[in-house]
């Protein structure tokens, strides 16, 4: 059994990486995802939101650049990978992340556009893993 040196995950004020700001549930799907062969497997996600606000009768679409952003600006650094192998991620999972770089299909509503609940106001196809 091997000596693991364990540093928390503590970034700071100046750390800004999103990727990182999920719940641990997601690397861990991911991470099963992965070992099981469904790395390169299509999934849709469709976002939507359940209700109004404040009993309004329609809402109006913003963010969609910023995911867009999000979604070309998504890594992972040395640190990052190294507290990922440190939680249990396989290190060919941990290795894929490292080299991981985004693709898929966004289709969305643009920006200011008038939405209503339940329907979709971003689709996106990508990869199982990368979800």
């Amino acid at each position: 059994m091997s000596n693991i040196q364990v540093e928390p995950y503590i970034p700071d004020e100046d750390y800004d990486n999103p990727a990182m700001v999920t719940d641990f549930y997601e690397f861990s799907m991911a991470n099963s995802l992965f070992m099981h062969g469904y790395k390169d497997t299509i999934m849709v996600f469709n976002m939507f939101f359940r209700d109004n606000p404040d009993d309004g009768g329609y809402a109006i679409s913003c963010g969609q650049q910023k995911l867009l952003r999000f979604l070309k600006n998504y890594h992972f650094t040395d640190f990052d990978i190294q507290w990922l192998l440190t939680k249990g991620m396989s290190p060919e999972f941990c290795e894929y992340l490292r080299h991981y770089q985004w693709k898929g299909d966004v289709y969305m509503l643009r920006e200011g556009t008038v939405c209503y609940p339940q329907v979709p106001m971003v689709r996106i196809e990508c990869d199982m893993v990368g979800a």
